[in-house]
């Protein structure tokens, strides 16, 4: 069972359990590194000048139970701060009722293994948790892409030099395509599978360190946000780039991670207007 694999990071002192919340905003985020704690440090800490507003909670699936929020977020490998914060933060601020942040990202992992491999086993098992525990996340927030633009960017490289290699490349960008797409979309499938509701974002990421970003990668992302039903584009992160907005040339600053919640907060607001005022409106 994933509930022992030793995901996530470990319970310390400085965690207060609470009631997991029925209502309100509930979000799972997951994906690699950039979903994970990830962040150069935390960017909110308790017990200082800024913390965390006390609508706001986390979600540790390992133990099935709710938490004041508190980074590192349990349940996402790291040990920094994360970059769902600042949006998190900012949705507890200008929300009257709880927001619940579920969080299950890993470190360098591929699309092909949260669609086909142990990971899948992991989300299939974190979705079960929240709903036995009585949670409904209406938005999945995936951040991931590095590590396939990086396997495609290797498989070009090492193409260079073999005659007619032009053409290989265009086959390995259209398979590459198709596959991160299918891919992608065996994940959303699995989400809906638990919360036939729920919305899914996606963010345009594809960049790590020298890897540009990755044409494939981002149209696969684009195509899956175009072509489902309840899916949108959450963020463009491969555009927050720069020393001061990613730390090693791939993981995000608290600047960058501001600049990324500050588009996932404008991509949530109309979904999220929209939700409530549909529960407003019933009977």
């Amino acid at each position: 069972m994933l509930g022992g694999c030793g995901l996530g990071n470990p319970l310390s002192s400085g965690y207060q359990e609470a009631p997991c919340p029925r209502e309100g905003i509930q979000i799972a985020y997951f994906g690699q590194s950039n979903s994970a704690n990830s962040v150069t440090r935390n960017s909110v800490k308790p017990g200082s000048s800024a913390p965390s507003p006390a609508n706001l909670f986390q979600y540790d699936w390992r133990r099935g139970r709710c938490y004041r929020y508190r980074e590192p977020l349990l349940g996402a490998d790291g040990s920094g701060g994360n970059s769902i914060t600042f949006t998190a933060v900012e949705l507890a601020r200008t929300f009257k009722g709880p927001v619940t942040i579920i969080p299950f990202g890993v470190s360098r992992s591929s699309v092909l293994q949260w669609a086909f491999g142990p990971l899948a086993l992991h989300q299939e098992f974190v979705l079960f948790q929240a709903r036995n525990s009585g949670l409904s996340p209406s938005i999945f927030l995936w951040h991931q892409g590095e590590t396939d633009a990086r396997l495609q960017s290797l498989a070009h490289n090492f193409l260079k030099g073999i005659p007619l290699a032009i053409h290989w490349n265009k086959w390995l960008d259209d398979r590459g395509r198709h596959l991160y797409g299918r891919a992608l979309l065996t994940v959303m499938e699995r989400s809906r599978r638990h919360f036939p509701a729920s919305y899914f974002g996606i963010a345009l990421a594809s960049r790590c360190s020298s890897t540009a970003p990755w044409p494939s990668i981002r149209q696969a992302q684009m195509d899956a946000a175009q072509n489902n039903h309840r899916t949108f584009i959450s963020a463009d992160s491969d555009g927050i780039f720069g020393n001061s907005l990613r730390y090693d040339g791939c993981h995000f600053s608290i600047a960058g991670s501001e600049v990324l919640g500050r588009q996932y907060s404008r991509s949530l607001k109309p979904i999220l207007s929209r939700s409530f005022q549909h529960k407003k409106s019933k009977p």
